[in-house]
């Protein structure tokens, strides 16, 4: 996997079923909540890391 984000769409498409189909969740953040939730998460985590590895890490 090359980025969170290809391993989160591989999570997604074997979850999906054999049908090949995404579900819409419904999520009751906005996007950029969601991102600086996942940071402070990170920051816990990794605290020796930069907010700019952070930030590719999460891209």
């Amino acid at each position: 996997m090359n980025s969170v984000r290809d391993y989160l769409l591989s999570l997604q498409q074997r979850n999906s079923g054999a049908s090949g189909q995404y579900e819409i969740s419904s999520c009751p953040q906005l996007p950029q909540e969601s991102y600086e939730r996942i940071l402070v998460h990170l920051r816990e985590i990794l605290p020796e890391t930069t907010d700019k590895q952070l930030n590719k890490l999460i891209k």
